[in-house]
């Protein structure tokens, strides 16, 4: 009995533990799942009947990614359960054991009555039937002793098959779990084979027309250059503005007063916590250099991340700040920069604005509609992070900073 209770003691805190893990597991899974259904919602309106996109291609990529994961995650659960199973497994081992010991034990005792049951039964006669009153007495409270033992027996019994059947409920729950998350995972296993063949032949398809591909790099390539030509200007104007209000024509007093570093330093303490720029929404076009995944050795340069979403969605501020610039590029819509004391953050793609340059933002305050794409189903949100300090310009990373 000591040691199924000191059993019990050892596996309580572990099984709460356990359970705090598999909560995690299921809500990732949950998160993950619905991922996925925005994906394919997506592809599903970027499909154009004429021909594929490379659009289409980075949301399969990235639908490809979060099945990976789900995967990935299933396996997580997998390992738990059969852990789970091993630990009840176990534990119903020693509660038989104790049951056995326990009914054992049990027996001995009514055997005991049993052969004294004469004077056990009959108090009075207990009292003459020993050498003296006093051995009479202690050999009464002694058998009164052992009748409790027996209750005590009943309910140690009775609580061990309790516990027992507790287990091998929840053994049979776990069992039949890692059935379903097994069957699961081979329904994903296939999803994601099947999603892999769809990129093959999307590759495939896109090779074909290497000339039409590299034409639209280029205009696309043109358009961040005349955006981060836009921004750069905006940003130096407000350099020479500062200056010129503090008689200063040292512009690198810019974006060091004491006000602009503590606002700084709160847009800063929120790194990976900040909400996206559209309520829902993919990473296609991820920052910095990257491998052109259809043209053979060609790259492209971005300096922000772009984002697919469903169609004239609306984009928002990603924090408290100032809007310093509104302005319109070429071919491209218009974009919003919007100050958080040292930081910029860019908003572009834009079809309207609903904010004016000077104007006070809140976090999540809509700045303005996303442009449709080529198709007209879907739009692209243009994104961008930049530092401004001491007269230097930085870009930041915004897959970095928005919350995941």
């Amino acid at each position: 009995m000591i040691r199924y209770i000191l059993l019990l003691l050892f596996l309580i805190p572990a099984t709460t533990f356990a359970q705090k893990e598999s909560d995690k597991l299921k809500a990732k899974q949950r998160e993950l799942q619905k991922k996925i259904q925005y994906t394919k919602q997506l592809i599903g309106n970027t499909k154009n009947k004429e021909r594929l996109t490379m659009t289409e291609l980075g949301i399969i990529n990235q639908q490809i990614a979060y099945r990976n994961e789900l995967i990935a995650l299933y396996n997580n659960q997998l390992s738990q359960i059969e852990h789970k199973i091993k630990d009840n497994e176990q534990m119903i081992l020693r509660l038989e054991e104790d049951l056995l010991e326990l009914k054992a034990k049990y027996s001995k005792l009514l055997y005991f009555a049993y052969k004294n049951r004469d004077n056990s039964d009959s108090p009075e006669l207990m009292w003459f039937s020993g050498e003296d009153l006093n051995k009479s007495y202690l050999r009464m409270k002694f058998l009164n002793q052992i009748a409790e033992y027996r209750k005590l027996q009943v309910q140690f019994i009775k609580r061990t098959q309790a516990e027992l059947k507790k287990h091998q409920e929840e053994l049979a729950r776990d069992i039949a779990s890692k059935q379903q998350v097994i069957s699961s995972k081979d329904a994903e296993k296939k999803n994601f084979e099947n999603d892999k063949s769809k990129q093959k032949d999307i590759l495939s398809t896109l090779k074909q027309e290497e000339g039409k591909l590299q034409r639209e790099l280029d205009d696309a390539e043109a358009r961040k250059q005349k955006l981060a030509i836009a921004i750069r200007k905006a940003i130096e104007k407000e350099i020479a503005e500062q200056a010129k209000k503090s008689n200063n024509t040292n512009s690198k007093g810019f974006g060091s007063t004491p006000e602009s570093i503590a606002l700084g330093k709160t847009f800063a303490s929120n790194k990976g916590r900040l909400p996206w720029p559209v309520t829902s929404g993919e990473i296609t076009g991820k920052f910095g250099k990257q491998a052109h995944p259809v043209l053979a050795g060609v790259y492209t340069q971005n300096n922000g991340v772009d984002i697919s979403t469903n169609v004239g969605s609306v984009m928002r501020a990603v924090f408290d700040g100032k809007v310093t610039s509104v302005f319109v590029i070429p071919g491209a819509g218009k974009a919003v920069m919007v100050s958080h004391g040292t930081y910029r953050t860019v908003y572009a793609n834009l079809k309207e604005t609903y904010v004016s340059k000077g104007a006070l933002l809140k976090a999540k305050q809509e700045i303005g509609v996303l442009l449709p794409t080529e198709n007209g189903k879907t739009s692209e949100a243009r994104f961008e992070i930049w530092r401004v300090q001491d007269g230097n310009m930085n870009k930041e990373n915004p897959a970095y900073w928005l919350m995941h």
